[in-house]
């Protein structure tokens, strides 16, 4: 028989620990024009797939990660699906997405963002822009601390 003492530390301890749970604030493309005239600031771009392992590892771990979450409240922080068939509104520019073969699609963002000659990425990438959204850094595969982008300046 379950007592009541125990009822009770876990009902705390469960408290506790969503007391303490942080999330990443995500901000769509749609509203970015909006908080960067509120306040500059720079922005991190999370490169993914719905299909890919190590992008949900990422979210699972990195992106849950206490550390991680508060230094990344001084980013603008963008999802960025590669596949994803709709139109995005970035620097300007108008990116769409083509289909590739019977089901798949790829978004002219990834290849823009990927700065390499052949505008392909490996998933997960992120992408640090500055607060005048230069491209600073780019970190092919999982994310695992923010100094990782410091390294590869």
């Amino acid at each position: 028989m379950i007592s009541v003492k125990s009822i009770l530390f876990f009902v705390l301890l469960s408290g506790s620990i969503c007391s303490h749970a942080q999330n990443i604030s995500w901000t769509a493309f749609e509203d970015l024009n909006d908080s960067l005239s509120a306040e500059a600031k720079p922005l991190m771009i999370y490169i993914h797939a719905d299909w890919c392992k190590y992008c949900l590892m990422q979210e699972q771990t990195t992106f849950k990660d206490s550390a991680m979450v508060t230094q990344l409240q001084n980013y603008y922080c963008l999802k960025l699906n590669s596949e994803a068939p709709k139109d995005i509104d970035f620097l300007g520019r108008t990116f769409s997405s083509k289909k590739v073969g019977d089901k798949r699609f790829e978004h002219d963002l990834v290849s823009f963002l990927a700065d390499n000659e052949y505008n392909q990425i490996v998933l997960p990438t992120t992408v640090f822009l500055d607060e005048n959204l230069t491209k600073k850094t780019i970190v092919k595969g999982v994310l695992k601390t923010i100094n990782q982008t410091e390294a590869k300046k």
